[in-house]
Formats: structure tokens, sequence, C-alpha cells
């Protein structure tokens, strides 16, 4: 591919790809910030100077991407398969040289509340079954004991590393075969081993985690499927596992059902031959979510969720409105929300977090008072616009603006990421130095005090990358790619993680 002069096509790519960039980049830092929005004189201008700035980056990264794209095709590349083994064994070293350091792995607080759950007999759909099944079973059968559960913990981490490693190795070595870069190549094997934020994902004992992995999985596959239908369809072992992946990512993570139809209708539209067979395929998905729900989930499951987890957003909102003392609501209709939300939740409401509110909820008063609250809830929302959909940004931040912090502490310490064992894991280092380098991510002034850590660190630098590519890959009528960015759009809010509040 000819690098791109400067074309109209070009600018016009650039011009909107920075202007995506510089909404998320000045909204951000005004709900960072003072918490709502604001349109002055001061923060006009200021948008202008960083759509400016933004467009001359942009420019220069798609020229960047032009040269990547445009590589000399190595006349003897390396075998995929062969990229495939080196992959998973550098991974699978990196990973494990890393869990030995933060041995048994990072039971967090929901690890804790699962497996109460499944020695009781209490199992409910609050966290995915087959997660909370998994769990379990591992933990006790490899435990020493009731309370000693380091080795349980550490089998469980170490099967989770494994599918990691093979499920990021699948990933790199389509990398490798869409550029033929070594370098590239090199530059994504250490950046998967070796990235804090992504090993840390890889030994925290949570549902997210598997989640991950079937997500890299899935993507990887429908691209594949996208840009060589016929080819993809001849293959079994790869309709299979793409299948398996689709249905496992809506398994391991309850929101990620209302996503997962977007990438299928996408992906129905992009490709252009093979549509029955498509068809066959998401059917072949549906049945097997359908026979886990039916047959797998009523084995283990005893009590009923509540539908806490649905209202959490509009909950936040809710409290959001009542808290602002210029909002347009009445005493009466802040009776209700009192009534809907507990007083703990109301005096302990978090902008950044929903767990607070979420926890507090009465859910036998709004089945009582179903009507009048939803009817309560459209009537403040169209009343108080604004103030909504400050809250949705808010709630959501630390995943589109780098520096928003990512984990509240239940003592109101900001964090980045929870490092630590719950009970009843106890963390065990066998390599302690490294336990000090881990514990910076436990702490949030490591990354807010120092831009570069925060850029380099920050889940929303990726977004941003995501927002750039998306318009790149619009540009370059890269088709394929659309149905990933629309999933992943959609999955980014369908899933969103909130804050975690420990």
């Amino acid at each position: 591919m000819k690098t791109l002069p400067l074309s109209a096509k070009r600018i016009a790519s650039s011009i909107i790809a920075s202007f995506l960039l510089s909404v998320a980049i000045c909204m951000g830092r005004q709900i960072d910030r003072y918490g709502k929005l604001s349109a002055s004189v001061l923060s006009v201008l200021g948008f202008i100077g960083v759509w400016a700035l933004a467009f001359i980056v942009v420019f220069l990264l798609y020229l960047l991407f032009d040269r990547a794209y445009a590589g000399e095709i190595r006349r003897n590349p390396v075998k995929p398969f062969k990229i495939f083994v080196i992959s998973f064994m550098v991974l699978t070293v990196l990973y494990f040289v890393q869990f030995l350091a933060l041995y048994p792995g990072l039971f967090i607080y929901d690890a804790t509340w699962q497996l109460d759950t499944y020695r009781a007999g209490m199992v409910s759909e609050h966290h995915p079954v087959l997660h909370t099944v998994l769990l379990g079973f591992l933990v006790d059968k490899f435990a020493s004991d009731e309370w000693h559960i380091n080795i349980g913990v550490a089998v469980y981490t170490l099967i989770q590393l494994i599918l990691f490693a093979l499920s990021v190795s699948y990933m790199l070595t389509y990398i490798y075969r869409k550029l033929e870069n070594r370098v590239i190549y090199v530059i994504s094997l250490l950046f998967a081993g070796l990235y804090t934020p992504m090993f840390l994902q890889v030994v925290t004992v949570t549902k997210d985690s598997y989640f991950l992995i079937f997500i890299i999985l899935s993507v990887t596959l429908s691209l594949e499927l996208a840009e060589d239908t016929e080819g993809f369809m001849k293959n079994v072992p790869k309709v299979i596992l793409w299948c398996l992946s689709v249905t496992l990512i809506a398994i391991f993570r309850n929101n990620c059902l209302y996503a997962v139809p977007f990438l299928l209708v996408a992906l129905f539209f992009v490709i252009k031959k093979k549509k029955l067979n498509f068809l066959l395929m998401v059917a072949a998905a549906v049945v097997l979510y359908v026979m886990y729900k039916l047959l797998f989930v009523p084995r283990f499951v005893t009590e009923p969720v509540d539908g806490r987890e649905f209202y959490s957003i509009p909950a936040q909102q809710l409290a959001r409105v009542y808290h602002t003392a210029d909002a347009d609501i009445t005493d009466a209709e802040k009776t209700v929300v009192e009534g809907l939300i507990k007083e703990k939740g109301l005096t302990g409401f978090c902008p950044r977090t929903a767990d607070p509110v979420k926890t507090a909820l009465d859910m036998e008063y709004y089945r009582a008072h179903e009507q009048e609250i939803r009817y309560l809830y459209l009537s403040l929302f169209a009343r108080n616009p604004k103030l909504n959909f400050e809250a949705f940004l808010e709630n959501s931040l630390g995943f589109w603006y780098p520096g928003a912090e990512l984990t509240l502490y239940s003592d109101g310490r900001p964090g980045y990421w929870v490092i630590g064992c719950f009970p009843y894991a106890v963390m065990n280092s066998k390599l302690p130095p490294l336990v000090k380098y881990y514990d910076l991510f436990g702490q949030d002034t490591v990354f807010t005090r120092n831009p570069f850590l925060m850029l380099f660190f920050a889940p929303g630098t990726f977004f941003y990358l995501f927002l750039i590519m998306f318009v790149y890959a619009i540009e370059q009528k890269k088709t394929a790619f659309l149905p990933v960015f629309v999933f992943v759009l959609f999955l980014q809010r369908g899933i969103d993680h909130r804050l975690q509040f420990r």
C-alpha cells in the first residue's frame, strides 16, 4: 500500500478522528475536575486548541499506520504455527515468573463471596454460574483445608494463566500473518507479556479474566471470518472455536449478552458470502447458550437474583439528581427516592461508582411501587438531561479518560488496581522484590503525578487509540474491522466495570 499523500480523504479522516478525541479529552477533564460539563468561552477556546494539536498527532499516527501496512513482505516468513508456539512459550514463562511474585494470585472480594456461596450451596446468577462453580470446585479440590486455600487458588490461577497465553498467542499469530513484520511482532509479544495491567488481569481471580480470554479469541476469529469467509468456513476447528468463544463471553459476563447481537448483526452485513452458513453458526452458539441456561444453571442455582445490578445506573442517576441543589426535583419525589435507596446509599453516594447506591436499593420497595418509580425516573431524566448525562460520564470516566481512578477502597482511598488477597487466601510471594513494583499499582498517586505513566497505563489511552484506529479502518475501507469496532463500543458500555469498590 502506498503512503497516502495530503489528500482530502486523509485530511477529512484526521479531522474526524481528532474531533472525537478532543471531545473525549475535554469532556473528561471537566468531569474529572468539576463533575459537570460547561460551555464557557474559555472551554470552547481550549477545545479548539486541543483539536488542532490532536489533528497533528492523528495525522502523524496515520502516516505510521501507512508505513506498517506498506512494509516489505518477507519472502520466507515464519510459519504461523511456529509463531503460535513461540508466543505461547514466551508468554507462559513471562506470566509464570510474575505469577510467582503475586503467588497464589489476586484473590479479590468477589472471589471470596463466590467461594462462600459455592460452599454454602447458595449459588445465584449474580455472578456467572459457570465461573462460581469452576472457582469453587478447583479451590476446594486442591486446598489444604477449608481455611488454607492458597494451593487451590494457585491451581485456578495457573489454569487461567495458560488459557490467557493460548488466547493471546492466537491473536499475536493473527497480527504476524497480517503484517509479516518481525519488529511489530516482537514488540506486540513483549507488550502482551510484560505490560503490567494486562498481567494483573491474568492473575486476578475474577470472572472478568475469563471473559477477557474469550473476548480476545472471539474478536480475532471474527476478524478472520469477515476477511476470508469461505476459507474460514472450510476450517471446522475454527468454526467450532468461534461458536464456543462467542457463547462463553456471554456466559462469563452477564451484561455482555446485550452487546453480542451487535457483533453478530454487523458481521452478517459485512460478510458477502456464505451468509446461510454464518446464520447456522449463530444458531449453534444460541443453542449452546440456551443449553447452558436450561441444563447447567438450574443444577447449581438455589438463590434468586433480585435484579439490582440491572438498575445500578438508573439508581446512580436518581441519586445524582437527588443530591444536586438546583436539580428539578420536588420534595415528594425526593421522598420516593429515599424509599427506594436506603439512607446509607444516599449518604454514601459517590459519583464515580454505583456500588454504594446499588447495594442500598430496597428491591421490595421497588417491586411495590414499580410503575411509580419508572415514571419518576423518566420524568426526572427528561427534566434533568444534563445531570443524567454527567452522571453517566462520571460513572464510566476511568475507562475513557486517562488519569481517573479505577479503584475506590472502602476507606475512601483511591487506587489503580486491587493488589492483595481477601480471605481465605494469603499473599505469599516467592519473589518479594517484585511485589514492591506491583504495590505501586495499588496506589493512585503514582500515576496521577506522572503524566507519562498515567498515559502509558490508563485504559483511557487505549480507548483513544481505539477511536483513532476506528476512523482509520473506515478510511482504508477495512470493512472486516467494523463489526469488531461496533461490538467493542457497545461492549464498553454494556459491561462497564464502573469502579471497583473494595
